[in-house]
């Protein structure tokens, strides 16, 4: 009798440790739901780290999220859909706008209308903002939504105009004419513009930013590119051409932060091209831990040509799901945490003016953060871009075909790159350079377009 006991208690605790096994078994077992994101910030990673706790806590599912640099992402989203889509993808990833055309063409991205628009709801008072509302909208669909708002920025050192009595310009002609001037009062080589040189990445970014200011555009309304006699292209042109005799010495090999040390060492008055995390940076170099209040962000110039006012970049990074890993709904439950109101407002603070919320909603729960009341020049500067609709994507032209499916492997190639730079280093616009490059151009559309002809003329 006791040996039939023994023999059934062992078979309950049997039972009993596979009914416990099965119940763990979908969070050891799960496949981890897999996010790509470009966030540099170790602050923006630790609010990931507590959103993807909180997820596992109510899915069950692992949340492995990588950090890709913007110089790599398109490189490793490119190996991952020539080799194994299904295996190497992730399942949300950042894009840049111009990145998405091509991917929705071929099917790789989940339609997110639905989160969308429960984001919309979720911030009822404002929605989300018409410069990023409808971004990676195709065919009356959403396929991204934008991470944040942010814009680039033009730096100048006031305290540096002001002794010389010269105040911020407004128009390019006025911008060469101070950097001619400060070039003549602080004599020895000094040369007022740093630009980082060094990269293809950002120094394409500054010319999409001005063909906007300019209002003008590569491609004809038949995706065709059109440089060479292209007014407001050669004009675009003529401004980099310009600069040969104001940038410094060093601009070729000028990375992105040595902008800034540029400007707090005295040896150039203007950084062309930054975020507002920048405000950091100028805090560690000036070593005072306050706001350098002499440099201040300058609304990027007018051509005289243009009947608009100026244009900057906005940097939105939109969220995308990609189809292959079949994970929809729980990349869509995750996406909804993310933009809980703490969680996304936390996630917006990691990083203050750089993640500027995607509603106006959360303006005055933001405008207390102390980083943003302490910049408050810069968060203004950026707000008034925003919301008078004074940005647009970067590479993407206002008039441009939304079907340019070309522009993800264009920016790779870095025809505009050596474009421009012919133009910063001879000091002129040739015929030569541009027919190159358009050349080059014609040839990446042939190749790798499915949505523009260019034919054989």
């Amino acid at each position: 009798m006791k040996k039939l006991v023994v023999i059934g208690f062992a078979i309950v605790v049997v039972v009993i440790g596979i009914v416990l096994i099965r119940k763990r078994a979908p969070m050891q077992e799960a496949r981890a739901l897999v996010v790509w994101h470009t966030e540099s910030s170790p602050d923006t990673h630790a609010v990931l780290a507590s959103v993807n706790k909180e997820f596992e806590a109510t899915y069950g599912v692992p949340v492995k999220c990588e950090y890709v640099s913007w110089s790599q992402l398109s490189t490793k989203l490119n190996i991952a859909l020539e080799t194994d889509p299904s295996e190497m993808l992730p399942d949300i990833s950042h894009l840049q706008p111009y990145m998405a055309y091509p991917l929705y063409y071929d099917g790789q991205l989940v339609d997110i209308s639905d989160v969308v628009e429960e984001v919309r709801q979720s911030y009822s008072k404002t929605g989300i903002r018409a410069s990023v509302a409808d971004l990676q909208r195709f065919d009356g669909r959403y396929y991204g939504l934008a991470q944040h708002v942010g814009v680039s920025f033009i730096f100048y050192n006031a305290e540096l105009l002001k002794k010389h009595g010269l105040t911020a310009p407004t128009t390019w002609a006025e911008f060469f004419e101070v950097c001619a001037a400060l070039s003549s009062a602080e004599g020895g080589d000094f040369r007022a513009i740093a630009m980082p040189g060094s990269s293809p990445f950002f120094m394409e970014c500054i010319f999409s930013e001005y063909l906007n200011s300019r209002g003008a555009r590569l491609f004809d309304d038949a995706g065709r590119p059109h440089l060479l006699g292209n007014n407001g292209v050669s004009d675009v042109l003529k401004v980099f051409a310009q600069m040969s005799r104001h940038v410094t010495r060093d601009f070729e090999r000028l990375e992105y932060l040595g902008q800034f040390q540029k400007l707090v060492d005295g040896d150039a008055a203007f950084v062309m091209f930054a975020g507002a995390r920048a405000c950091s940076t100028f805090e560690k170099l000036e070593g005072t831990g306050t706001e350098p209040l002499k440099y201040l962000p300058l609304v990027p110039p007018r051509f005289a040509a243009a009947s608009h006012p100026s244009f900057t970049s906005v940097d939105c990074e939109p969220w995308v799901l990609m189809k292959e890993r079949d994970s929809a709904d729980l990349a869509k439950k995750w996406l909804r945490l993310l933009y809980a109101k703490a969680n996304y407002l936390e996630f917006c603070e990691s990083v203050p003016i750089q993640l500027i919320p995607v509603s106006a909603d959360l303006d005055a729960d933001y405008a207390k953060n102390n980083t943003v009341k302490k910049w408050q020049s810069w968060y203004d500067h950026a707000t008034s871009m925003i919301d008078g609709q004074r940005v647009r994507p970067y590479f993407m032209q206002k008039g441009d075909r939304q079907d340019l499916d070309f522009l993800f492997k264009l920016y790779n190639k870095q025809i505009l790159y050596r474009l421009v730079m012919a133009c910063v280093r001879s000091g002129e616009v040739t015929e030569q350079h541009v027919a190159a490059a358009e050349e080059e151009i014609r040839e990446v559309i042939k190749r790798f377009s499915r949505t523009v002809n260019i034919g054989s003329e």
